[in-house]
């Protein structure tokens, strides 16, 4: 709250104002510092170690992946809507982890970083301190998710095969997916900090990520999607297709998302 108000009390800054990467290059290299040296007592196989099972968890989420849309592009005449619906279902979960991490990293970023003194006393224009802790939430609330999105794409460039301009499509429509949510939670952050002190403001979003991730995975087990590879099983051709379209929506980016990905 006290960094808001500074900000906008402060006169507007006159002369050449830093680049967004300038602002943000305290972050980034004290990252590539950290890579660079090691400290005393940690073997340098460690990096090794975790580099391997990094790639042992991208080949494994990759043959999952690979498996599930190729059985559902198998699926006679209806193989195209079954996988689009799974990828509709993947970034709507995707989205969802996402809304919580940007709730909590804004926090941080926004009003408990050991930068804001730095910060908030320089001659700096506000929409560039905005753009700059925007852009530091997004990264921090959104590196597991590309993650996981990796595998789970370049199967469906597989499996469909995508071509060369797959990569750029997939950049395309990741990029919404993941600045939207940073909006939304610096925004719903900004206003709860006006009501709670920022640190209580912490601990009450904590609950509510926990509470909501619960219902996350009780929504995606109620949904059932194995379902959906047996259209024997509903009673009529109209409850398919009504299971099918849900949970999607004209409004949602993962719906956005996924229509540009399968087109």
């Amino acid at each position: 709250m006290w960094t808001t108000t500074l900000t906008r009390s402060s006169p507007k800054p006159t002369g050449p104002q830093p680049g967004l990467v300038t602002l943000t290059s305290p972050k980034w290299r004290s990252a590539l510092a950290r890579m660079r040296t090691r400290p005393e007592g940690v073997s340098r196989w460690r990096g090794v170690l975790l580099a391997i099972a990094g790639v042992l968890f991208l080949a494994v989420a990759y043959g999952i992946s690979y498996r599930a849309v190729k059985y559902f592009k198998d699926v006679p005449e209806i193989g195209p809507l079954l996988a689009g619906k799974l990828l509709g279902m993947a970034f709507l979960a995707f989205l969802s982890i996402l809304l919580l991490s940007n709730l909590v990293s804004a926090l941080s970023t926004f009003f408990l970083a050991r930068d804001l003194d730095m910060l908030v006393a320089a001659p700096l224009d506000w929409g560039r301190f905005y753009l700059a802790k925007l852009g530091e939430t997004v990264v921090h609330s959104s590196w597991m998710v590309v993650l996981l999105a990796v595998p789970l794409l370049a199967a469906y460039a597989v499996v469909w095969e995508g071509g060369l301009l797959f990569p750029l499509v997939a950049i395309a429509a990741l990029v919404p997916l993941l600045v939207i949510p940073g909006v939304i939670g610096a925004a719903t952050t900004l206003l709860l900090v006006n009501i709670f002190p920022a640190r209580r403001a912490r601990d009450i979003l904590g609950l509510v990520s926990l509470l909501t991730a619960g219902a996350l995975v009780v929504m995606l087990r109620v949904m059932r999607p194995e379902q959906l590879a047996r259209p024997e099983g509903f009673q009529n051709l109209v409850d398919f297709l009504a299971v099918l379209r849900s949970p999607s929506h004209p409004l949602l980016p993962s719906g956005w998302a996924s229509g540009m990905v399968m087109n």
